[in-house]
């Protein structure tokens, strides 16, 4: 049988209708077990302890815990496990984005052996931009860094570099530079 809370015409096993009544849509996945409706925003909420986390599981009958999307409250920090590995996405409190790593270093931090661009049609793009309003003459708008272990393996050095910037910035014309850098003995770029 199909319960209802809220409504006296269940779509699913459980169908919980909120506060502002049936939104009048209905549930096309039937696959569904869970609906909740609602006529304004529709909110799910997992409380838990401070000190603890709040998570979806995703189970199959052969492994439990497959899948998971976690909040760690104590960290402030979203975590997502797929085929049973834990921390392959993860979103720290201050933003920053890890793809492969639980620690990431940058916005978008990933960790891995390539990272693919693909497009169907036309020519991709990867854009690095500089919203800046005015840059000054000589000013580097973006670079692509190599890096890697110094000779000992204690330190990260940068051993080649690509910079872009604005050679000249007048309102009439904007002329631009492309410079190629690497190290020279151990010296930095």
């Amino acid at each position: 049988g199909k319960v209802g809370i809220g409504t006296n015409a269940p779509q699913r096993a459980l169908h919980v209708v909120g506060a502002d009544g049936v939104s009048g849509g209905t549930d096309g996945n039937s696959d569904g077990v869970l609906v909740l409706d609602n006529d304004d925003a529709s909110v799910m909420n997992i409380i838990a302890a401070d000190a603890a986390y709040s998570a979806i599981m995703f189970s199959e009958a052969s492994t439990q815990n497959a899948g998971f999307i976690k909040y760690d409250h104590p960290n402030n920090r979203m975590e997502f496990r797929t085929n049973s590995v834990d921390d392959r996405l993860v979103i720290q409190s201050d933003g920053k984005v890890g793809i492969g790593t639980n620690a990431p270093a940058q916005q978008l931090h990933v960790l891995g052996d390539a990272i693919k661009f693909e497009r169907t049609d036309n020519a991709v793009a990867l854009q690095l931009y500089n919203n800046n309003a005015s840059p000054a003459d000589d000013a580097a708008l973006g670079y692509l860094q190599f890096l890697g272990k110094d000779n000992d393996g204690t330190a990260n050095i940068v051993h080649s570099e690509v910079r872009g910037g604005v050679q000249s910035n007048t309102n009439s014309a904007v002329s631009g530079y492309l410079a190629f850098l690497t190290t020279n003995n151990g010296t930095s770029v």
